[in-house]
């Protein structure tokens, strides 16, 4: 059987339109999942969550390392208000997702004077705030933030989300 050029080219080319179509439905899918993921952590959090029990108590500056629906999370004490954040005695709580808002990396490592780094590429995250900082510019986006209530036994409970991660 003869084939002709022209069709050899033409296969060519559709598999080639193809391979680059499945490529930008897999970065189309992959952009989309830090928006999929943001509201199923809303969604998660129907309920509220006790965080601390009225007899625990974090002095200024102290945290408390969790998990928030499967979200690594910190709980940090401040002694100045914290936008977002609920007083309880002599500090104000906040809680942050500790979910990197350049590449989603876990920032795993403790915070040191205030601040979380994250180990993938060093961008640095005020604990008062949750606005990335220092010298490592890889987003402006901050940290996402939950909501929380403290209740008249003085346990603290998280509401909901009420800074998504960017994305």
């Amino acid at each position: 059987m003869f084939k002709s050029p022209q069709i050899d080219q033409m296969t060519e080319a559709d598999l080639g339109r193809r391979d680059a179509l499945r490529v930008i439905g897999c970065l189309l899918c992959a952009a989309a999942v830090p928006a999929v993921w943001s509201q199923a952590q809303a969604q998660s959090l129907s309920a509220p969550l006790n965080l601390l029990k009225p007899t625990e108590t974090l002095a200024a500056d102290e945290f408390k390392l969790m998990s928030v629906a499967g979200d690594p999370a910190i709980l940090y004490a401040s002694k100045t208000q914290i936008v977002g954040g609920v007083k309880r005695g002599q500090v104000w709580l906040t809680v942050y997702s500790r979910i990197c808002s350049h590449r989603s990396t876990v920032v795993i490592d403790p915070p040191q004077n205030q601040v979380m780094t994250c180990p993938k590429h060093h961008q640095a995250y005020d604990l008062a705030t949750g606005q990335p900082t220092g010298y490592v510019h890889r987003t402006s986006d901050p940290l996402a933030q939950y909501g929380l209530q403290v209740r008249p036994d003085q346990s603290v409970w998280i509401t909901g989300l009420i800074r998504p991660q960017a994305g």
